[in-house]
């Protein structure tokens, strides 16, 4: 669900370590202005941070793609060499947008 930049959020459970149960989430110009506990709303409702990808080595193309699968680690390095040149900005822009349709929301 996303929610217009100015508006209100009820939510049945949080996923934060000082609000646990239901509550109310303000955003004010597209960003949190306020998070305080309410009366369970009438639809179930989770609100998270957005995911992290805390181990991605951006690759805009799938090694799957050139024949490299998904293998023992021994096995696909040599295939490495098989990938094509792609533009560089190319590749971190369609690894990055892969992430984000995903949901991540961090890359470490």
């Amino acid at each position: 669900m996303t929610a217009p930049p100015d508006s209100t959020i009820e939510f049945s459970r949080a996923l934060a370590a000082d609000l646990a149960g239901p509550g109310r989430l303000v955003l004010s110009g597209g960003h949190i202005a306020q998070v305080t506990a309410a009366d369970a709303p009438a639809v179930a409702t989770v609100v998270m941070p957005a995911l992290s990808n805390a181990h991605d080595h951006g690759r805009g193309l799938r090694t799957v793609a050139f024949g490299a699968g998904d293998e023992a680690l021994e096995v696909w390095i040599p295939k490495l060499g098989l990938e094509p040149r792609i533009d560089p900005y190319l590749r971190a822009a369609v690894a990055f947008g892969r992430g984000a349709l995903g949901g991540v929301g961090i890359l470490n």
